[in-house]
């Protein structure tokens, strides 16, 4: 087993640029890229990562704006049917007048050879307006640092995202960043199919290969295919790079409501411009 510190500073964008209900948020981006930093640190020929099983335990919410220390542990290498994997989990660790808390849990596998996959991605031809990221930024409570999303189309009952650019000072790790788009892209789809956003509950597979240079460009293609077991949303989502080849994949993202207070008049009216939702 393998334990790596994460000191977090309130202050810093990526968690004061993240606060969703007023509190700073270590988001499930955030966890998920915790995990797939510590794989790379042990395994640095990985080329390819999956990410199964995915939990959301608990949000790592930060009450005050003192420093927080989180952990990353990594479970050692296991085998089975699938090949060799790893658990990782990401949590705050026990002291001295606190029980742990596990905010984070799934199971990594990662290819030491590049893929073989050379699958292109067409994204079908959006029919519908296009918002633009400073409409959704108006209504998201995402800053700066959390803005990846440059516009968005519907067609029919898929949608369309495009990556935006983001100043390198404000940037994201590449693989946060691609989930987070990816996670705020199917946001904004069940936004325009039905008024509500939503917020992380369990993934059922992420499959990640990371070249930063590809992500400018990049477009995410979502599409819901109905309730999970546990009465949330499920989507799948795929980003392709500028070229087409597919740089991430999402199988079964859930979602669950939203778990603080939202301006819903607001919410209803971005989610009515993007789908057409009637008024």
């Amino acid at each position: 087993m393998i334990i790596i510190p994460i000191d977090l500073d309130p202050a810093h964008p990526t968690l004061d640029d993240h606060r969703p209900g007023g509190l700073p948020l270590f988001g499930t981006a955030m966890g998920l890229g915790a995990m797939v930093s510590a794989l790379r640190s042990q395994h640095p020929s990985i080329t390819r990562i999956c990410i199964e099983d995915v939990r959301i335990a608990e949000p790592c919410i930060l009450s005050t704006d003192a420093a927080h220390r989180l952990e990353t542990v990594l479970g050692d290498i296991q085998h089975n049917e699938g090949g060799s994997f790893r658990d990782a989990l990401v949590r705050t660790p026990q002291r001295a007048d606190e029980a742990e808390v596990a905010h984070f849990r799934a199971r990594l596998r990662g290819d030491m050879q590049p893929s073989d996959s050379t699958r292109s991605l067409d994204p079908p031809s959006p029919i519908g307006l296009t918002v633009t990221g400073d409409e959704i930024y108006q209504v998201f409570f995402h800053g700066p640092s959390f803005q990846v999303v440059g516009a968005v189309q519907r067609n029919g009952d898929t949608l369309t995202a495009h990556l935006s650019d983001l100043p390198a000072s404000r940037a994201l790790m590449p693989e946060v960043r691609l989930i987070e788009f990816a996670m705020q892209a199917a946001g904004l789809l069940e936004l325009s199919l039905s008024g509500e956003m939503r917020v992380p509950l369990r993934i059922g597979r992420i499959t990640l290969s990371i070249d930063e240079q590809v992500l400018t460009g990049a477009t995410a293609t979502v599409a819901q295919h109905g309730k999970s077991s546990l009465s949330g949303r499920s989507s799948d989502i795929h980003i392709s790079a500028k070229s087409g080849t597919e740089i991430l994949a999402i199988a079964a993202y859930e979602t669950v409501e939203l778990p603080f207070p939202i301006d819903q008049s607001s919410l209803k009216a971005l989610g009515h411009r993007i789908g057409c939702l009637p008024q």
